[in-house]
């Protein structure tokens, strides 16, 4: 949702001039979809353009350019690596727009919003500092004013975004769970037999008997669920579950 020399030339490895005539191209190509934003410095995209031009492929290219793995695009620039499937829920452009820019400016936004607590379109007030994809979904991770905590927020579920000037700034240092950094070791299901094991720990930690990551703390739910790992492994069995 925002356009500007410097972010063109970081892209593409443009000069300062070509990236000038690109965005001059641009704007008498399509003169309704950028409006001069003086506090950023940046073009933005208006709501001809949100309408017009943005869908979940284009946004879905954006996301491949700039190098966020697990999108199609990053993988495709020759035929033999595919995406093995799209992703199925993928933001609004005019949502993830004005929410990426509200976490530079570092300033509120209001939101309609459903969930499955609350399935009634409603209002809240949020400040973002994050957007994290995981696995089909995307999420702002957020300071809830309604909730009085930091909390996820789907973007499937997110409709008219509204940025605001900020009354109070809640920093992401204040969000505990997103600074601590937590170590997380996966082993290979304790119900596998020897030889399933084996297999497993050539797959998954390269021989070794378990492998160590690092998560942010608020993220590790997702990180678990996205490896299918048994948190309980008396219930949770294999060949569903093949981690611990």
């Amino acid at each position: 949702g925002r356009l500007n020399n410097a972010r063109l030339r970081e892209l593409f490895g443009l000069s300062v001039p070509r990236a000038s005539v690109w965005i001059r191209e641009l704007r008498e190509a399509r003169p309704d979809w950028l409006v001069w934003d003086a506090r950023t410095r940046s073009f933005l995209a208006t709501p001809v353009a949100y309408s017009v031009g943005a869908n979940a492929a284009t946004l879905e290219r954006y996301i491949g350019i700039v190098g966020l793995s697990g999108s199609w695009e990053s993988l495709s620039n020759g035929r033999s690596l595919q995406a093995a499937f799209p992703s199925l829920v993928f933001p609004d452009a005019a949502v993830f727009g004005p929410l990426n820019r509200a976490i530079h400016l570092g300033v509120p936004v209001e939101i309609t919003y459903t969930s499955f607590q609350h399935p009634e379109p409603h209002v809240r007030v949020i400040q973002p500092h994050a957007l994290v994809r995981t696995d089909q979904r995307w999420h702002a991770r957020a300071y809830c004013e309604r909730n009085g905590n930091f909390r996820d927020f789907n973007l499937g579920r997110v409709r008219d975004v509204r940025l605001r000037e900020s009354e109070r700034s809640i920093p992401a240092s204040e969000d505990t769970a997103w600074q601590t950094l937590l170590e997380v070791r996966f082993i290979s299901h304790p119900d596998l037999s020897d030889a399933h094991t084996r297999v497993v720990r050539d797959e998954y930690f390269r021989g070794a008997g378990s492998r160590v990551e690092m998560c942010r703390g608020a993220l590790v739910h997702y990180f678990v669920k996205s490896v299918q790992a048994a948190i309980d492994p008396s219930r949770q069995l294999p060949p569903d579950y093949l981690l611990a």
